[in-house]
């Protein structure tokens, strides 16, 4: 039986909040790393040293961009999803409908779904309020 480990990152520009959910654990592991080159492979290597299955990395993409994600995928046998920040965040006007949902026994309570699936829907409900015929009269 294949074994995956869920790692989720709060990513800020000085430091990276880490939080992996190991097989067999109901609690995750957290810790903090600087946002640096080298860190963030000393993390790569800690999480891989944790687990032997597969490991999978979530972060929501921000203003610093996808250069996380493309190390992540470099430097690692890994898999990274990367949610949009407008998708991960309910305003006020967007109250009664979910954006986001964490899958049922997730301890990232606060972390949108990071599954293929969610995204796709994330994906279609973007472009469900974008598009012309969904518009609002002004």
């Amino acid at each position: 039986m294949q074994v995956t480990t869920f790692v989720g990152l709060d990513v800020h520009k000085p430091w990276i909040n880490v939080a992996a959910l190991l097989p067999g654990h109901d609690t995750p592991i957290e810790w903090r790393i600087a946002n640096e080159t080298q860190a963030i492979r000393k993390m790569l290597k800690r999480v891989a040293s944790l687990t032997a299955g597969d490991v999978r990395y979530c972060y929501e993409a921000g203003p610093c961009g996808y250069a996380l994600q493309r190390q992540i995928i470099s430097w690692s046998e890994a898999s990274c999803m990367l949610v949009a920040p407008r998708s991960s965040h309910a305003s006020p006007a967007s109250a009664s409908r979910p954006i986001a949902v964490t899958p049922r026994g997730s301890p990232f309570s606060s972390a949108p779904d990071c599954s293929p699936r969610s995204t796709l829907s994330l994906r279609r409900t973007k472009r469900l309020e974008t598009s012309p015929e969904r518009a609002r009269p002004a």
